[in-house]
């Protein structure tokens, strides 16, 4: 039985008595483990890089705002203060006292929400009265964020009456957070377009197609899915997981969250224009999807907080104006 046994692993039987795999694919298998290995420590090393990305921004933004006092664009803070006062207060026309009288907040959540209603209605009727030279040029969403931060101050500290530096955390956590949204934003969008340069051509299906698709996809039906080898294979082009994708999306959100124009303008000079940015980035990465009502929708979110956000819209509208005249 010994000699029986000799010659089964002499001619390449294991214990088990099933043959022994090919040396090359041995070989292979040797190879793909130790990259395995180096993809899941890459992978664990790009989670630990993000989250000492995050914890050192919120550190920076943190330090940076007391320090940078002198920078301060009080006469903005305090415009914005008076705003959500007089917003909240349901003060009359220019009636500045009012406005800032202590304890004149709204006594609930939906008496706040019927007074932001009325407010351009109020402040049409101010004449000409203007604080610190600064009509009411906010927009509703924007209102509704600079009322409900007073409005929170005011519940809090009842007896304060005045802008404080030190009341603005609310507003720089706003900040913070639209900050964080468009570093994601601008990770998923760097992510997929690198993965979808990788993918194969797409072929262009006709939207009659497509339709049908969707449609037999919506009532349960099995739609024809092509051939491996036609150039239609994997519509609508799925994008190809590559490492390097999400490595420079992490790259992209890196830059963005540590970019110096951000921070001075959200944490030092404390504006909100980059209220913006999320919002378009987000709508440039549904379309990328195709997703384009949920494309238009961040727009219209962030065209609700800053009207800048439809520069380009109104830009691209013009030039399609101008050729048609042409």
């Amino acid at each position: 039985m010994a000699e029986i046994s000799n010659q089964k692993y002499a001619a390449g039987d294991n214990a088990l008595g099933t043959p022994d795999p090919p040396p090359g694919e041995n070989a292979a298998l040797a190879a793909a483990l130790p990259w395995r290995h180096r993809r899941t420590l890459c992978k664990a090393a790009g989670f630990v890089a993000v989250v000492a990305m995050l914890l050192a921004g919120l550190r920076l933004r943190a330090w940076i705002f007391p320090a940078a006092a002198p920078l301060y664009f009080r006469g903005d803070m305090q415009n914005a203060w008076y705003w959500g006062s007089f917003a909240d207060s349901n003060a009359r026309v220019g009636d500045f006292q009012a406005a800032l009288r202590p304890n004149s907040i709204g006594p609930s959540w939906p008496v706040f929400f019927h007074r932001i209603t009325t407010i351009y209605r109020r402040a049409a009727h101010q004449g000409n009265y203007r604080m610190f030279h600064m009509p009411l040029d906010y927009p509703p969403g924007r209102i509704t964020v600079i009322a409900a931060w007073v409005q929170w101050e005011r519940t809090v500290h009842p007896k304060r009456v005045w802008f404080r530096p030190s009341a603005m955390a609310p507003l720089l956590w706003f900040n913070t957070a639209t900050e964080l949204l468009g570093a994601l934003g601008f990770f998923l969008l760097v992510r997929h377009w690198v993965n979808r340069s990788a993918a194969p051509p797409r072929a262009r299906v006709p939207w009659r197609k497509r339709g049908r698709r969707a449609l037999n996809k919506l009532i349960g039906g099995r739609t024809a899915s092509p051939s491996p080898d036609s150039p239609a294979a994997g519509f609508p082009g799925a994008p190809v997981k590559t490492d390097r994708a999400w490595m420079l999306g992490i790259v992209a959100a890196a830059i963005f969250w540590f970019n110096p124009a951000v921070i001075q303008s959200a944490h030092t000079w404390v504006q909100y224009d980059v209220w913006v940015i999320p919002f378009y980035v987000w709508a440039l990465y549904f379309a990328s999807l195709d997703l384009f009502l949920l494309a238009g929708v961040a727009l219209a979110v962030g065209s609700l907080l800053k009207g800048q956000e439809l520069f380009g819209a109104l830009s691209r509208q013009r030039e399609g104006v101008s050729r048609q005249s042409g």
